[in-house]
């Protein structure tokens, strides 16, 4: 299974429009998406790690990016993006599997009960939204292979 072919299964209009895109810019760039445990999870690899992931489900695609160092020089715009788009805890796999969110800092600014393993969610990106993420991906292409969290590759 592909996840252009998830992508048409699950979207339609402009959403998979951009998806699709999205997945030929990853794809002619060597970043070409992974499945993961199932047919609606993908993360990106790089080298000899993992960028980020996609989640598709039902008329939604959500890009997510995983628990890290999140500081550096960068643009305002960027940063701002980013702060834009840090997710709070939402207890998704319940009382015993999570602790419950943790406090982190996103490029200076501190943020309270964030996810733990994917803080910084976008979801249903636009084009103009997807050049951001581009800039997200050449971020993480740098602090990635350094990091200890989630990015490692099995």
């Amino acid at each position: 299974m592909t996840i252009e072919k998830m992508i048409r299964k699950h979207l339609g209009g402009e959403m998979k429009e951009a998806a699709l895109g999205c997945v030929a810019y990853l794809n002619a760039n060597g970043l070409t998406p992974k499945q993961w445990f199932s047919p609606d999870f993908w993360r990106i690899p790089y080298e000899t790690c993992y960028l980020c992931g996609i989640k598709l489900s039902k008329d939604s695609w959500v890009f997510w990016f995983w628990s890290g160092d999140y500081s550096g020089e960068l643009e305002d715009d960027f940063i701002q993006f980013i702060h834009d788009h840090v997710t709070a805890c939402v207890d998704c796999v319940g009382e015993d599997h999570c602790k419950k969110g943790k406090d982190t800092t996103f490029f200076g600014k501190e943020f309270t009960r964030t996810c733990i393993q994917f803080p910084l969610q976008i979801n249903n990106p636009d084009d103009i939204t997807l050049e951001q993420i581009k800039k997200l991906l050449e971020f993480w292409k740098t602090a990635a292979p350094n990091d200890t969290s989630w990015h490692y590759r099995d």
